[in-house]
């Protein structure tokens, strides 16, 4: 959470070297500023999220903004035109922007994108007013929603491991007996999650919305559904919840991202093994938590500790603890691209 909402200062920050740049060092600027954004990881994924609803459009919004601006009629666009939503607009303002920066040309300090009228010194802050700011905006509030969900996570994660976890292994030991206890198991674990979500604020915490007559079709619902992109996995190799179920979970949330365009997807695993699990990724940071970049898109994955073994003090664990190590290469070889 505090990861996200400093990102979304540092942005703010960026955009405002942008407002105060002098006008003949206002192209230089931008393509500052957008280079700062396409190099992290988190706000690249967003920015991806643009070119999968380009690709689906009729007129494609890059080429409609590049001859807006030759013609000189940029407002036409984005003051006359109606939006789906705010991501569209976001789309099409980036969009325009990646124009400006490619044709490494000032055609923006002039009346085809701004009053000409207008005093040269002032133009800067209105260009980013008129043209930069919804789509900071945008991507502060996407950043603000991932931080959200990542903290109710991290809450959940404390709350098993801190007050209720013989509750987890209670529900987790009642389906053992189940013949078919590996779903059951994970679907009452998986409920109980999103349980917890929907309490706390998370109006459509669903991957895959249950309805009286079994799975609804996700298709239907996206229009006005937004649903989170989360799995629940369980790891303990006494009841043969292997690392190969683990490898599964990955790509169960990597295809539900590309299923609903999603930029950002969450694993939860419920760790009942006696060993600790490791997850090794290639950008090499301890932040919480894992978090891995595949194909434009963010993936964090959150662990919760929930063995008896966790419970006794760690000055009277005998031996060294058992750690089980998943590479990210692992995890990503069979995810669908």
């Amino acid at each position: 959470m505090y990861i996200n909402k400093s990102l979304s200062n540092l942005i703010e920050e960026w955009k405002n070297r942008v407002a105060n740049a002098h006008y003949n060092q206002l192209h230089r600027e931008l393509n500052s500023f957008l280079r700062k954004l396409e190099n992290t990881s988190i706000v690249n994924s967003i920015l991806l999220e643009f070119q999968i609803i380009s690709n689906s459009c009729r007129l494609n919004p890059k080429e409609k903004c590049r001859d807006a601006v030759r013609g000189g009629i940029v407002f036409s666009i984005f003051e006359n035109q109606k939006f789906v939503d705010e991501t569209e607009r976001a789309m099409y303002h980036y969009n325009l922007l990646k124009v400006l920066q490619e044709d490494d040309t000032p055609l923006y300090l002039n009346s085809a994108v701004i009053d000409g009228s207008m005093q040269p010194a002032e133009r800067p802050r209105l260009f980013v007013m008129q043209y930069i700011d919804p789509l900071v905006y945008y991507i502060q509030d996407k950043l603000d929603e991932s931080s959200t969900v990542l903290y109710l996570l991290e809450k959940y994660k404390q709350r098993c491991e801190w007050f209720f976890k013989e509750e987890i292994c209670k529900l987790y030991e009642d389906n053992q007996g189940n013949a078919e206890k590996h779903g059951s198991q994970e679907q009452v674990l998986d409920k109980e999650l999103r349980k917890f979500l929907f309490d706390q604020g998370i109006d459509y915490p669903f991957s895959q919305p249950l309805s009286p007559s079994g799975k609804a079709d996700i298709v239907s619902l996206l229009n006005t559904k937004d649903p989170l992109v989360l799995e629940v996995k369980i790891f303990d190799r006494d009841n043969d919840y292997e690392k190969k179920a683990i490898i599964n979970g990955f790509k169960q949330i990597v295809k539900y991202a590309n299923n609903y365009n999603k930029s950002i997807g969450y694993l939860f695993l419920y760790n009942f093994d006696t060993a600790e699990i490791n997850i090794v990724t290639s950008n090499n940071t301890n932040n919480f938590p894992n978090r891995i970049i595949f194909n434009g898109k963010i993936y964090f994955i959150i662990i919760v500790n929930i063995h008896k073994l966790n419970a006794v003090s760690a000055s009277k664990i005998k031996g060294k603890l058992e750690k089980i190590t998943f590479f990210e290469e692992e995890l990503t070889a069979e995810a669908i691209s």
